[in-house]
This record gives C-alpha cells, sequence and structure tokens, in this order.
C-alpha cells in the first residue's frame, strides 16, 4: 500500500482542530495552520491507474485510515498500517497533545498528512516509489492482510 501526503485540508476533523487549538495553545503566535502546499492528485492519480497494478483507492478524509481504507477491500481482508513511514506533519502531533487526543482518535478523525492512500501490486509499488520526485512523496504505509479493518505498527 502507497500514500501520497497532503496536509491538514482534507480532512474533516476540523472540530478537533478548533478544539486543539483551543485548549492548547498558549502562544499568541501560533503559526500551525497555513502555509503547507496542498497536492491535487486529479493528474497524478490516472496517470499511475493508466499504468496498471492498481487495486483500489481510498481518500483519506473525515473518518481517516480507520474508516476509510477498509471501504476498498472485500470481505475477508483488511489493512497493517505502519504509522512511522511517512513524515507525519507537526500540526498533528501538536493537535494530539495539545488537545490530549488519543492515537485510535487521530487515526480515526484526521489524515495525519496522507491525502490518499493506492492499494497496488508490489510491482507498481516499486515504479511508483522509484518514478516518485520530491514534490510528490510517496510512502509505502503497510500491506494488505486477512482479516477486518485497519491495525496499527
Amino acid at each position: 500500500m502507497l500514500a501520497f501526503e497532503t496536509g491538514i485540508h482534507d480532512t474533516i476533523g476540523i472540530d478537533l482542530v478548533i478544539k486543539g487549538i483551543v485548549d492548547g495553545c498558549k502562544q499568541s503566535d501560533c503559526a500551525l495552520l497555513g502555509g503547507e502546499r496542498c497536492l491535487v492528485y486529479t493528474k497524478k492519480v490516472p496517470d499511475i491507474v493508466s499504468k496498471g497494478g492498481e487495486k483500489g483507492i481510498a481518500h483519506i478524509t473525515g473518518g481517516g485510515f480507520t474508516d476509510n481504507i477498509p471501504r476498498v477491500f472485500p470481505e475477508g481482508f483488511g489493512a497493517s498500517i505502519c504509522k512511522d513511514s511517512w513524515e507525519m506533519p507537526a500540526v498533528f502531533k501538536w493537535l494530539q497533545e495539545a488537545g490530549k487526543i488519543e492515537d485510535s482518535e487521530m487515526m480515526r478523525t484526521f489524515n495525519m498528512g496522507i491525502g490518499i492512500v493506492l492499494v497496488v501490486t508490489p510491482e507498481a509499488a516499486n515504479r511508483i516509489l522509484e518514478n516518485g520526485s520530491d514534490t510528490d512523496k510517496a510512502y509505502r504505509i503497510g500491506e494488505v492482510i486477512s482479516g477486518k479493518g485497519v491495525t496499527y505498527c
């Protein structure tokens, strides 16, 4: 499974963002939001799909990883996601700490910096990672497993 990074703009958990800011930000000039680039996938994903190997696509919005990724799998399959496999934007770490939000709630609510997850064959994963650029960061974040839902390592 591969994922492309994005920012906080793609998540619907803005109520928890506000809670984190209101409850936790003690600085008068907190520069936590804004200024991050917005990666748009309208050209990238169709190009990847046209080259083959794509088995499923999950847009990580409200519902985070926990609710969105399982939707692409048939019965009996799930995902194992390694949370340390990508660079999580600092704003999510800050929100979690400032808002005292549990890991499970963070993964269920926010995209954690990942805008889209592609379930692809191993060959397609290698091709995508080899052809990536610094502006289109892709990460190998996990694998398809037998079971149900998403587990985290």
